[in-house]
């Protein structure tokens, strides 16, 4: 599956904002991906997807930075 996609982002306070128009294979789809800091340490990241007949789909992802000590 081959896809070509078009995207224009923005910054808003805390939220990185994602937009994508897709041709070839999902011509027609959209989609907005949105990554938010929560904390330091602390990230989620949203996909909604539009596809060409109408569905939509979402996925909530959420990301967490551990700190590991290590031996010196």
């Amino acid at each position: 599956m081959r896809c070509i996609a078009e995207g224009r982002g923005r910054l808003e306070a805390n939220k990185e904002i994602m937009e994508w128009e897709w041709s070839g294979t999902l011509q027609g789809a959209t989609s907005v991906g949105i990554i938010e800091k929560i904390s330091d340490n602390k990230f989620t990241l949203t996909h909604k997807i539009t596809l060409p007949n109408g569905n939509k789909m979402e996925e909530k992802t959420e990301m967490t930075r551990k700190k590991i000590k290590t031996e010196e």
